[in-house]
């Protein structure tokens, strides 16, 4: 077993990994498994259902399907219309929250209902048949990083090999970041124009690790055009993932970090991650210093217990 595995079997509330770990250990689970494998040959049509990177998570497994999409703000009004669609996918990392509504409400519209999840008896599993339920191996993580959940499906949608991935991340990656993340507190993330869905995905986890402590920004190279440097700052870091040249804000504040040629969106979400774990080794633990009264919150505005740590 891997040292990033057994980290994420042992840490707890007050030893928390860092992102940047938490996809290490990811990679490490999905190399020394089988990666379950999904059947989109009676989803020609589907209605597919998620929650922020969930819905996002969606979007990247289904990008070259027949499919509509929901998320939490929209799922009821769309299955008011239950025949324009052949089946309900719902994907959900807990299969609780939102995705407990979606379930139920899909079984009444009497279509086929599947969920996609990490968890083994969820609530959302309650609503819809064992058979018709794909279930991914996932790691311990700190709420909310849903690292692993997500890795799982959209690597059985890619095909990437998650060794090759890990032995970028600490080889090339690793060597191209030399830089103190501790001097900025803006940071724009910059991605290649074909990974548009993994935009969304790297936005929400600046926001659920930072919150407004600090500026996250995510474009893809082509959205970065639209006037979105019109004010400059000697604090803003802009990071290149695997883009062209192309400076922002003052040159000296750029930094590219090259990819593989034959990357795809489960090594894009990897290195999207994998950095923004880095900056936050470097700067002050907001995160870990909320995550326990954030759950005790959430918990109470979904009348659902949600702990700060996700077995």
């Amino acid at each position: 077993m891997s040292d990033y595995l057994k980290q994420l079997q042992t840490f707890d509330i007050n030893s928390l990994p860092d992102l940047d770990e938490v996809v290490l250990g990811a990679l490490d689970l999905f190399s020394s498994i089988n990666v379950p494998q999904i059947n989109f040959q009676h989803w020609q049509k589907s209605l597919v259902l998620g929650s922020v990177n969930a819905y996002q998570a969606a979007r990247i497994i289904f990008s070259n399907k027949p499919a509509y999409f929901g998320n939490e703000s929209n799922y009821q009004s769309l299955l008011e219309h239950p025949g324009n669609y052949n089946s309900v996918v719902i994907l959900s990392a807990s299969g609780g929250k939102h995705a407990v509504e979606m379930s139920e409400l899909a079984q009444k519209s009497n279509l086929d209902t599947y969920l996609i999840t990490s968890k083994q008896d969820s609530l959302a599993g309650e609503y819809i048949p064992l058979e018709k339920q794909i279930i991914f191996p996932t790691n311990r993580e700190p709420y909310t990083y849903n690292v692993s959940t997500y890795l799982g499906p959209i690597l059985a949608s890619t095909g990437e090999f998650p060794a090759a991935l890990k032995d970028f991340l600490e080889t090339d990656l690793n060597d191209n970041l030399n830089v103190d993340f501790s001097n900025y507190t803006a940071f724009t993330l910059i991605v290649p124009a074909r990974f548009a869905y993994v935009v969304a995905m790297l936005r929400t986890k600046f926001e659920e690790l930072f919150g407004p402590m600090v500026v996250g920004r995510v474009f893809s190279e082509e959205e970065i055009k639209h006037a979105k440097t019109v004010v400059k700052s000697k604090k803003e870091l802009f990071i290149h993932l695997g883009t062209s040249k192309q400076d922002y804000g003052y040159s000296e504040n750029n930094l590219y970090l090259p990819l593989p040629e034959t990357i795809e969106y489960a090594g894009m979400i990897a290195v999207g991650y994998y950095v923004i774990g880095k900056i936050q080794k470097a700067l002050p633990a907001y995160f870990k210093d909320s995550i326990v009264a954030y759950t005790k919150e959430v918990s109470d505005i979904f009348k659902q217990e949600i702990k700060p740590i996700v077995e």
